[in-house]
């Protein structure tokens, strides 16, 4: 049976247009928020938005919907406090959200969003413009460490399904992201070999084909590929407006069979070695149908499911904009602190507003703040 679900998207590793903002790192935004405020007052606004923004309640709302599973991006900081020192308190907290997903009979991937030194040079790596990964071995080492050490945290844990060791990585050459991934399955394969592996593709998680050297060689792990597909992105992030669906989009016809032609590679790739494939990304901006965007996303998932993918849909919950994927549960308000029609927006408002409105940011987070997109859920619905 094929696996379904939803990302957890900005909760433990916060993106900043998730949250009504330009794509700032969350660390930009950290440095000027502890400027004004000082450390004590950036550790209680982080405990406050971790503690509300999702909560047990979210789980049970993501299982009445029919998902199964849960991608659950993580920045490496919310686990090592400093190198190879890990945060007892956020590891216990890990803990009581598996027990949530296990109430709700949920499963969880732990995925590494923002790994020591960003693995790509954008804001969801928490990167300032550099991918020091690839860079400095300490850097490597210290995600060995850390994957290592969640493994044999959370391999015991009933609601575990696996784990997705990089997001979207971005390097010049493929054979550098292979490498890290055979010494990675090593470690790991020495801790658990029941839980599957994913590895994602290079270029944002779409170009797997290298990847087929490690399943020639290694038929006996337990690892699968995971890719992103946000293909066409003009029309999906309601970057280029006016593009219709089925229709030209960038000079090409997209409908379902241009869907097939596109996902057919990952198809073959899949038979050939064997493996699950799970679509750990993707997402539309909903703009209610008006250019046939659920048109596309119920076709999208019509054709993932001939070709027996799994999926989980980016994202559950986000502040409602205008482009990029949105969230399934929308925060359409516009107070002071998201500010829509201002040079600065969302989250850098936060701490401009703070000081006056803390109580009511917080309360801004919470779920019972958001509403349904019934366009989204509706189709997703179908297919869970």
């Amino acid at each position: 049976m094929l696996k379904k679900g939803v990302n957890l998207g900005s909760w433990l590793n916060p993106e900043s247009y998730v949250l009504g903002g330009r794509n700032i790192p969350f660390c930009s935004f950290q440095k000027e928020f502890k400027k004004s405020y000082g450390e004590e007052e950036l550790k209680y606004f982080c405990d406050n938005f971790r503690e509300n923004y999702i909560t047990q309640k979210d789980f049970e709302i993501m299982s009445s919907w029919g998902a199964k599973i849960i991608r659950l991006p993580i920045h490496f900081n919310f686990i090592e406090e400093t190198p190879y020192n890990y945060n007892q308190k956020n590891i216990d907290f890990l803990k009581k959200v598996f027990v949530w997903a296990q109430n709700y009979n949920l499963q969880i991937i732990l995925d590494l969003h923002a790994s020591c030194g960003a693995q790509n040079r954008d804001w969801h790596s928490d990167s300032i413009g550099v991918a020091n990964l690839w860079e400095y071995d300490s850097n490597k080492e210290r995600t060995y460490r850390l994957w290592e050490f969640l493994v044999d945290t959370f391999k015991n844990d009933k609601s575990l399904y696996g784990y997705d060791i990089l997001n979207e990585p971005v390097v010049e050459n493929d054979e550098i992201l292979l490498n890290f991934y055979e010494i990675i399955i090593d470690k790991i394969s020495k801790i658990d070999v029941s839980h599957k592996i994913f590895f994602e593709g290079n270029m944002w998680g779409q170009k797997i084909d290298f990847l087929e050297k490690f399943f020639q060689k290694n038929h006996d792990k337990n690892v699968h590929v995971s890719i992103h597909t946000y293909a066409p992105i003009n029309f999906t992030y309601n970057f280029r407006k006016n593009y219709y669906y089925p229709g030209k989009i960038d000079n090409e016809n997209w409908n379902i069979e241009k869907i097939y032609e596109y996902l057919k590679p990952y198809s073959d790739f899949k038979k050939r070695n064997n493996i699950d494939l799970l679509v750990g990304e993707f997402g539309i901006n909903p703009r209610n149908n008006a250019f046939g965007e659920i048109n596309f996303l119920k076709d999208l998932l019509k054709v993932y499911e001939e070709y027996g993918f799994d999926w989980t849909y980016w994202t559950y919950k986000a502040v409602s904009n205008g482009t990029f994927p949105d969230g399934i549960l929308q925060y359409n308000e516009n107070p002071s602190w998201i500010r829509r029609e201002g040079n600065i927006f969302g989250i850098e408002n936060f701490y401009k507003e703070w000081a006056t409105y803390k109580y009511e940011i917080i309360e801004s987070w919470k779920t019972e703040k958001f509403e349904q997109n019934n366009f989204i859920l509706e189709v997703l619905k179908l297919f869970f």
